[in-house]
């Protein structure tokens, strides 16, 4: 899956700032367990979108890509992408 890169490039083709990703990982991540992470994508105030999560996922490349693929939906549904 190449969505944090479809992102990447969609911000660049938009001229807007990359999208900022920030992780927590530990309990309440992938079910509970010390593993896993969520991610948070914040786009640029030009989106006018705001943040998106990953939800729980099973580490932090999966949550990157989650987060990321929840924001393009956003993009896409709005007709910004």
């Amino acid at each position: 899956m190449c969505t944090p890169q479809e992102l990447k490039e969609l911000c660049d083709r938009k001229r807007w700032p990359q999208p900022q990703y920030n992780y927590t990982s530990g309990p309440g991540a992938a079910g509970g367990s010390s593993a896993g992470a969520t991610a948070v994508v914040t786009l640029p105030a030009q989106a006018g979108l705001g943040e998106f999560s990953s939800g729980p996922q099973t580490n932090r490349k999966r949550a990157k890509e989650a987060a990321a693929a929840a924001a393009l939906a956003q993009l896409s549904t709005l007709g910004l992408k």
